[in-house]
C-alpha cells in the first residue's frame, strides 16, 4: 500500500478508538446522551443475523 493511504487508515483507527473511550467515559459518568445510545443500538442492530444475537443476548441466552 501507498503511503497515505496507510497513513490515512492509521487515523481513521485513531479515530474510532478515541470515540470509543469517549463513549466509555460518558457511559460511566452516566452522561450517554439518549440519542447516542440510540445511535449506538442502530449501528448494532443493522443486518437480521446481529440484530438476532443481540436480541438474544438482552434476553439473557448466551451468544
Amino acid at each position: 500500500m501507498t503511503r497515505h493511504i496507510i497513513d490515512d487508515r492509521t487515523e481513521q483507527l485513531n479515530a474510532s478508538v478515541l470515540k470509543r473511550f469517549g463513549e466509555i467515559e460518558h457511559r460511566e459518568a452516566g452522561t450517554l446522551s439518549d440519542r447516542a445510545k440510540i445511535l449506538h443500538r442502530q449501528r448494532r442492530e443493522t443486518d437480521r443475523s446481529r440484530m438476532r444475537h443481540y436480541a438474544r443476548i438482552e434476553r439473557g441466552l448466551s451468544a
